[in-house]
């Protein structure tokens, strides 16, 4: 604090000097500490695609399987035997080839697994059971 004399007395002031080299020291301080590289996930931004038009994509394949044993594909009944082949048919004409199988919740584990192991056989990469 600096004092000088006025005409009608002593008036005290403030010396900024030092604030200012402290307020500086502190700038710089916090400017060699600060990450000079943000660090974060890397992000993948949606490019725009090649093609002006893009497929429909494909239905999903669902196969219900009732508590009488009947089986679904999608809204279509079909035959356990025939199960199969027209699995094997679709997923010819498919690049997803993944099933979801809905089973009622009074079925055997067994009466499951075998429709599973139908749709592997004929082809499927990834089966999917859903409630």
């Amino acid at each position: 604090m600096a004092f000088h004399q006025s005409g009608s007395g002593v008036v005290a002031q403030i010396n900024m000097t030092p604030m200012i080299d402290l307020l500086l020291v502190m700038l710089i301080i916090f400017l060699v500490i600060a990450p000079v590289h943000p660090k974060g996930l890397p992000a993948a931004v949606a490019q725009p695609s090649s093609s002006a038009l893009s497929p429909a994509p494909e239905a999903q394949l669902v196969l219900a399987i009732a508590s009488d044993g009947s089986i679904r594909l999608n809204t279509r009944e079909i035959k356990r035997k025939e199960l199969g082949m027209e699995l094997a048919a679709i997923f010819r004409r498919r690049e997803d080839r993944t099933v979801f199988v809905r089973g009622a919740g009074d079925l055997l584990f067994g009466q499951v697994a075998e429709v599973i192991d139908l749709a592997r056989t004929a082809g499927a990469e990834r089966v999917a059971l859903v409630n």
